[in-house]
Formats: C-alpha cells, sequence, structure tokens
C-alpha cells in the first residue's frame, strides 16, 4: 500500500508566532510555512497543505470552525485523514466542536498545536505534528487531540496547564492511545468507518453563557442575564455532583419558564452529576437537568449545538427545553457517560 492522503490546515497559533517589537510573541500577519523545519516529515504520508487566516485562538469563533468543517466535507473523499493546527487556548474547544459538527465521521480529524514556537529550541511543536500526522495515518475515526505523545478524544479534551508540554488531558475517561518511538498503542478509540457519510451541521447558536458559582458572593446578577434576550441557553458549573446554591434557584425558573434550557454539569475535574442531594435535586424541580460528566468545555459547546438543532425546527418552549436535554443527554461521539 501507498502512503495515506493527510490534509493538513494551518490555522495559526503559537506553533507558527515570532517576537514582535515589543517582544510579545504574535502571529505573523503572512505565511505558515514551517514544514521545511520538520524533518522527513513527507516520509509519514502525501501531504496536502491549507492555510487560512492564522488567528490566535484566543479569538477563535464559530465562523472559523465552520470553515474547518466546509474543508473535511470538501475533501473528504480525496483525503485518508485530516490534521487542523491551531492554538491551544481553545484547541480543546475545537476539537469538542468538531464532535458535533461533523456526524457519521469515519476519518480521522487530529488536532494539535505546541506551547513554544517552532522556531525556538527545544520546540514541542514538530513533535507533535509529526505525531498527529502519523496518527491520522491510522485505524481512528473520530475528532482527538494529539499531544505530548498522548491522543485524547476530543469530546472529553481539557486544557490542563498553560505552559507544559503536557498540555492537555481527559480527567474524566483514560487517553485512547499514546506513541513511542512513532509506534502507536491505541486503547478503545473509534475506529474507522469507511462506508460513513458524513453528516455536517455548522448551524449553532452562540447565545450560550457558562456560569460559574462564586462561594461566599451575593449578587442577582445571573437573573439579570436570564431575563437578556441575548441569552438563550445556560450552563451552570454545580459544587460537587451538581449542587446549586438557593440563591440562583429563581433565576433558573426564570430561564426555564421562558423557554431558556440550563444544563447543570459538576466543576470538579473527576466525577459527575447526580440528584443524591437536596441542594442539586431542587435545580432539576426548577427545570434544570444533569449533563452527567460532560465537561464545561463539552456541555458548553453540545448546548450551542442542540440550540441550533431545536431552534431550526422551531418549536415551542417547553419543547424546546425537553429536546435540548435529550440532545445534551445523549452520547455523542463517547462524550459523556450516563451510568
Amino acid at each position: 500500500m501507498g502512503k495515506k492522503k493527510i490534509m493538513v490546515i494551518k490555522a495559526g497559533g503559537t506553533v507558527c508566532e515570532k517576537p514582535n517589537k515589543k517582544g510579545f510573541l504574535e502571529i505573523p500577519k503572512e505565511g505558515q510555512d514551517y514544514f521545511h523545519l520538520i524533518p522527513n516529515i513527507n516520509d509519514l504520508a502525501n501531504i496536502t497543505e491549507i492555510e487560512i487566516s492564522p488567528i490566535d485562538s484566543t479569538n477563535m469563533t464559530l465562523h472559523h470552525r465552520k470553515k474547518f468543517a466546509d474543508m473535511i466535507k470538501n475533501n473528504y473523499q480525496k483525503q485518508d485523514g485530516f490534521v487542523i493546527i491551531q492554538g491551544t487556548d481553545t484547541l480543546a474547544e475545537s476539537a469538542i466542536s468538531m464532535n458535533y459538527m461533523i456526524q457519521n465521521l469515519g476519518k480521522p480529524i487530529i488536532f494539535t498545536g505546541a506551547q513554544k514556537p517552532i522556531y525556538v529550541e527545544n520546540t514541542d511543536a514538530i513533535e507533535n505534528i509529526k505525531n498527529s500526522i502519523l496518527v491520522a495515518t491510522e485505524n481512528i475515526g473520530e475528532s482527538a487531540i494529539v499531544f505530548d505523545n498522548k491522543i485524547i478524544r476530543g469530546s472529553r479534551a481539557v486544557k490542563r496547564h498553560s505552559e507544559d508540554f503536557f498540555g492537555f488531558y481527559s480527567p474524566k475517561i483514560e487517553e485512547i492511545g499514546k506513541i513511542e518511538k512513532e509506534k502507536i498503542k491505541f486503547n478503545n478509540q473509534i475506529k474507522r468507518k469507511f462506508y460513513l457519510k458524513p453528516e455536517i451541521f455548522t448551524n449553532f447558536k452562540k447565545n450560550v453563557l457558562y456560569y460559574s458559582q462564586i462561594s461566599g458572593a451575593d449578587t442577582n446578577l445571573l437573573e439579570k442575564i436570564v431575563k437578556d434576550c441575548d441569552c438563550h441557553g445556560l450552563i451552570i458549573g454545580g459544587y460537587g455532583t451538581g449542587n446549586i446554591n438557593s440563591k440562583y434557584l429563581k433565576a433558573i425558573e426564570l430561564a426555564t419558564e421562558s423557554g431558556k434550557p440550563v444544563a447543570i454539569t459538576t466543576a470538579c475535574q473527576y466525577g459527575k452529576t447526580d440528584k443524591k442531594y437536596a441542594v442539586g435535586s431542587e435545580a432539576i424541580e426548577r427545570g434544570a437537568f444533569l449533563a452527567y460528566d460532560l465537561t464545561k468545555e463539552a456541555a458548553s459547546q453540545k448546548m450551542m449545538y442542540a440550540l441550533g438543532i431545536v431552534k431550526s425546527k422551531k418549536k415551542s418552549k417547553k419543547d424546546t427545553i425537553k429536546e435540548v436535554k435529550e440532545i445534551i443527554q445523549t452520547p455523542i461521539g463517547e462524550d459523556l457517560t450516563k451510568e
């Protein structure tokens, strides 16, 4: 067999940053030509490089992720896999969003980036990019992050460190693979399915808020937010198993009465939500629902996806919440565990 065909989409990020006149790292306005710095990269696959306007991932928007999805859709039959290189700040959110934007994937979409620019000594960019292309040629059919020799399910990924090379992990499940000396060992990855035809949906509703409780604080800001017509959906980070301070119950009730779904996640790195405590069940009685072990990043992207699906059907307020709840609580790309 010949080498696999891999499309690499370059979207900026630390990997191509250089110091500006003030000494701060920034993305150059012209060109992302750095593959010549990666030894033997073309031995790994037949690589097609595509550049989109480079962006610091802090400013990544739904518009940019739609571009990723459209490029993959338009080149799906021509390529064996895809690698997307972007900044690390919102790398997890991009990998998560692809899990919802592209259903019935069947081929790999591998995200990577770097904690140090490729132009400096001891950069992690070269290894991350080579490993990502290598993984994209293998038997994997899902969105994933390759970073620091680890393969992490995209729908479960979290950025864990701002500078360390071990930048990403999946706290609620084990990694789906690792790379050692260009040898890949997978662990329960979603495998390739060449017969699948991808279904693309990018009409996410962006008017979503994640609200983090602050113990001891006293404000009615959440009530003002849910009354705002610009807020269509809410995710609240619950304490422990999804416990909500009673001062927020009125805001939850106001939201659900106006047809705005409220999902409860756990703010803990490990574990999931349930209704074992009264302070958690009271929020459910007001119309909120559990997001089980979805990370806050996944719950936020999935809420935008679910609202996009439901709003296109022009449902009633009650049916909107019911259907959004069903979508949030149904596993997509193994993004959550209900039991």
